[in-house]
């Protein structure tokens, strides 16, 4: 297996950006509708397939917290070099918003 494949690309902040800009429906959704909010806690991919009217791509990994208060820290990109698995988590994010917009060129 090629390691190169298990590297993390540059962190693409408008990706990101793009990708939570599209999540705010859900989101909004989730402040108003219990049974879609309890969903996106146990299942998220379910219930962003169901919101969005369309599977997730495979592979695509989220998931959603309950505010409890406190803090939650979400931690930097690692180094280039390092070793991360979840490489193919920003290819699902791309293949999201390919998905959500459609208007969106492909790659």
């Amino acid at each position: 297996m090629d390691a190169s494949a298990d590297r993390a690309p540059p962190h693409d902040a408008g990706l990101a950006a793009e990708a939570r800009q599209h999540l705010e429906s859900a989101i909004e959704r989730a402040t108003r509708d219990m049974e879609f909010r309890r969903l996106l806690l146990t299942s998220p991919l379910e219930a962003l397939a169901e919101h969005f009217g369309r599977p997730m791509p495979e592979g695509l990994n989220v998931r959603f917290a309950e505010n409890v208060g406190g803090s939650t820290i979400v931690l930097p990109d690692p180094l280039p070099g390092c070793e991360w698995p979840g490489s193919r988590l920003i290819e699902a994010q791309a293949a999201l918003l390919a998905l959500l917009d459609p208007s969106r060129p492909r790659d």
